[in-house]
């Protein structure tokens, strides 16, 4: 009976085995079907491009002189480029150093076009941007460049000089432009686009060779308001591309208008309720040496490797500190910048990058693009001249005129949800900050009326 019993359970463990190892070899697990390569990520929208660095340097003013007579030209519908291009196909041949009796001043004429820029351009960036024949370039900054008719009867019919105002210095060079064509381009645009201008200086410069001339219009003047329909921009499209591991990204919430995002390491703040953008990542031990590069190049270089540029952003400004260098674009209407606006801060027309050493430190910058044409657009806005807007400083404004350093057009916007709309303004820079200009608009009854049309 118990030989029976261990035969019975040595059979069925036998059998056991066999149908154990069959289940083995014939086992296939069940598979879940892996996702498609291409939605295996989170998917980047195309939301900038990249720009040369011609393309985000952009002057201040372009101005006309015929000796005495002098004529401020409005940019828009691409006037300003046209002029520009034939400057950009112009070749540069060696410079020569000239007198002070060359120098911006009152007292200075001569026939030719004249290019002021808002804050002088480093040497190296003027030399990647024109056609030098000499390879080391005599100036360190560029606040002026002028085509002129040569009135010496050595050299070229067209001269260029390069003005240096730090180092009170100009410099020249013939060019390869005839005659004709600074004629043509003296006469360039239509009578709308050309004002008569004066000249005027601000603060004490009568002791000065070489003066901060500033062309302001005399007469009132048509400006071009615009309304632009606004795009929002992703936020996860940003954490894609300014994060190494975007998957190691936490997000924290900070309050209605204040959010973060952080891998530990580098941080991404998205403030006022989803208007604008800040990034942060930590410094190095490294320090800034004079042999960098302009931080200009640095800051072009990285907003085109990180999501690149959405819209008119031109350079307008180099800030810097004991450890940084930093470099402002600022959103431009109609080729004049955007100065003031319903919002909290610059930054919501502002790209602003910063540089400690040779690693960039922060980036800051809109989170909305406008559409690419304006839905309304309009030329009702009519500013005032020269003398009745120094009227106007004189006799409703808090401050002195004494206290104001420079005066420009430029635009306010008006942000709303999901449109903007650009207002033309005269504003005067005060204590080194832009003042808006309430419009002195013209009253049919006599005297005149404050406030914007």
């Amino acid at each position: 009976m118990i030989e029976w019993m261990k035969t019975t359970l040595l059979f069925t463990m036998i059998l056991t085995s066999i149908v154990l190892t069959w289940f083995l070899w014939t086992y296939q697990p069940e598979y879940e079907t892996l996702d498609d390569p291409g939605t295996s990520y989170i998917e980047i929208d195309d939301i900038g491009e990249s720009k040369s660095l011609y393309e985000v340097i952009f002057p201040r003013e372009i101005i006309a002189h015929d000796r005495d007579e002098v004529e401020y030209l409005i940019p828009g519908d691409a006037f300003y480029e046209d002029i520009l291009q034939e400057v950009l196909d112009t070749e540069f041949n060696y410079l020569t150093e000239r007198s002070e009796s060359f120098a911006p001043h009152m007292d200075h004429r001569f026939t030719g076009l004249e290019f002021v820029f808002n804050e002088a351009l480093p040497m190296e960036i003027v030399y990647d941007i024109l056609d030098f024949e000499d390879e080391n370039l005599p100036f360190e900054n560029l606040d002026r460049l002028r085509i002129v008719d040569n009135p010496s009867a050595i050299g070229q019919d067209v001269v260029a000089q390069f003005i240096d105002m730090e180092a009170e210095a100009v410099y020249e060079s013939d060019i390869d432009m005839s005659i004709g064509l600074l004629e043509e381009l003296l006469t360039e645009g239509n009578e709308d686009q050309r004002i008569e201008a004066e000249r005027y200086v601000f603060g004490n410069q009568d002791h000065r060779a070489f003066q901060v001339v500033r062309y302001l219009p005399v007469e009132r003047f048509g400006m071009q308001r615009f309304t632009y329909e606004t795009i929002d921009l992703s936020t996860q499209s940003f954490r894609q591309v300014l994060f190494s591991d975007p998957e190691f990204v936490k997000n924290y919430y900070q309050g209605d208008d204040y959010q973060s995002y952080t891998d530990g390491n580098r941080m991404m703040n998205i403030l006022d309720e989803g208007m604008v953008l800040e990034f942060i990542q930590p410094e190095s031990f490294e320090r800034r040496t004079e042999s960098q590069s302009p931080v200009l190049e640095d800051a072009l270089q990285y907003v085109n490797g990180h999501a690149g540029w959405t819209g008119d952003y031109f350079w307008d400004h180099t800030n810097e500190g004991d450890e940084y260098q930093e470099s402002v674009f600022r959103m431009h209407m109609n080729h004049l910048p955007v100065l003031s606006g319903n919002v909290p801060t610059d930054d919501h027309f502002s790209i602003s990058v910063r540089r400690s050493g040779t690693q960039i430190t922060k980036y800051k910058r809109p989170l909305f693009q406008l559409t690419e044409e304006p839905f309304e657009m309009d030329t009702a806005a009519q500013l005032q001249g020269a003398d009745q807007l120094f009227d106007q400083i004189e006799d409703y404004e808090p401050y002195d005129l004494r206290d104001v350093t420079d005066v420009r057009v430029g635009y306010h916007m008006t942000r709303h949800r999901s449109f903007a709309v650009f207002e033309p303004v005269w504003y005067a820079n005060v204590g080194s900050r832009w003042i808006e200009l309430e419009n002195l608009t013209p009253n049919p009854n006599g005297g005149t009326t404050i406030g914007l049309e």
